[in-house]
């Protein structure tokens, strides 16, 4: 539009030759990127001498199946990819919206964005063994918590052309053979809930203060083990930790939350049912006996009897944090 205004105002013939040329060049001059915008979003990406050489085929095989790390970086593992005539398959890349399906996996959140989820060393490796995970790839250059993490699930790395690769024994993730995205989210809530239970019932066993319980607390007394120890939150979000909360409610009971899907939350409906006083989905709903479905927060309230007989079966089942 723009053009077409400037065209049919140089093409009247009152306009001086000299006013169309310094208008045109003007226009010309619009056209012209202003570069110094576009500093900050520059990328000097990096290819490491692991995948410029063929060492890459001294590790892997034609088509392995690769994790690379930190798989939120687009120009590392799709680059590398590329650059090796794709060689290899990549078991996570960030191209957009992830299939519902794929997405569902819990393990996903630490592989993005590095903060690690309870039970972190069996969801990796139910993901490895059920995507058919040959080796993992990490740039040491990238920063995050990844050799740690790594070293906790018994994965031995070996430095090679500027990257750590690690291989994935069959034998180290055989047991999660059959394993699916859902049946990890459920077992991930349920270990997140223990954790909880466990550790509000050792808080008021031991007789501290109920309106101060909160996860940071809980950790501060060594009730609990928060992954990737941080600084707690702002005092109006204490109870909080990620998608779990927990507190006081009332003047003596104690409340465990945890947001998610309510059919992964289902079976902890149906497993402390009994021993709760009210349930709330979505919170500050009360729970329906119709059924319920969609995302939002589980709320389990318990009394000091009923935080006793609840903790009970996580210990029986191998829960207990303490």
């Amino acid at each position: 539009m723009a053009a077409v205004i400037a065209s049919v105002y140089l093409s009247q013939s009152s306009i001086s030759c000299r006013s169309k040329l310094l208008l045109s060049t003007i226009c010309l001059l619009s056209l012209a990127p202003n570069l110094t915008l576009f500093r900050s979003e520059v990328t000097h990406l990096r290819i490491p001498e692991f995948f410029r050489s063929e060492r890459y085929k001294r590790y892997l095989a034609k088509n392995d199946n690769v994790l690379v790390l930190p798989y939120a970086q687009p120009e590392d593992g799709l680059l590398w990819q590329a650059r090796t005539d794709f060689y290899f398959r990549l078991a996570a890349a960030r191209l957009g919206i992830s299939p519902a399906e794929f997405s569902a996996w819990p393990v996903l959140s630490t592989l993005y964005s590095g903060d690690e989820i309870m039970g972190f060393t069996e969801q990796l490796k139910a993901f490895l063994c059920t995507q058919g995970v040959k080796a993992i790839i990490v740039d040491p250059q990238a920063g995050g918590p990844w050799q740690r993490l790594l070293a906790e699930a018994r994965l031995v790395p070996v430095k090679t052309g500027g990257v750590l690769f690690y291989e994935v024994p069959p034998p180290l993730v055989a047991e999660f053979r059959g394993a699916s995205a859902p049946e990890m989210a459920r077992r991930e809530a349920k270990v997140s809930f223990a954790a909880l239970l466990n550790a509000a019932r050792r808080y008021v066993v031991e007789g501290f203060p109920l309106p101060m319980l909160n996860p940071w607390q809980a950790q501060r007394l060594n009730l609990l083990a928060l992954p990737a120890n941080k600084p707690p939150p702002r005092p109006a979000d204490l109870n909080w930790w990620r998608n779990l909360w927990l507190g006081p409610y009332g003047e003596s009971m104690v409340g465990i939350g945890i947001v998610g899907d309510y059919d992964t939350l289902k079976p902890l409906v149906d497993e402390y049912r009994a021993d709760a006083t009210d349930i709330f989905f979505p919170y500050p709903n009360k729970l329906a006996k119709a059924p319920k479905r969609g995302i939002g927060q589980l709320l389990i309230i318990l009394t000091p009897d009923g935080l006793e007989r609840a903790a009970s079966k996580t210990i029986t089942e191998g829960f207990d944090s303490g």
